[in-house]
């Protein structure tokens, strides 16, 4: 996780006058595209489809190959 609550502030200050899009990302190098299970892209679809249907958002998981 990166920034501060100082940045954060400044983010919602400036929300109310600029139109915003966010993307949620997910970094786990250890897990392996080519052998995750069913379970987690289950998990992960799941996560998508809420994020982009509750709030408009993308996620992007970057994974090892």
């Amino acid at each position: 996780m990166t920034g501060s609550v100082e940045t954060l502030a400044a983010i919602a200050r400036e929300s109310r006058f600029r139109t915003l899009r966010a993307t949620v990302a997910i970094i786990q190098p250890g897990l392996l595209r080519s052998k995750a299970s069913d379970d987690i892209r289950a998990l992960l679809g799941a996560t998508d489809r809420f994020l982009s249907e509750t709030y408009g958002m993308k996620l992007r998981v970057i994974a090892s190959d």
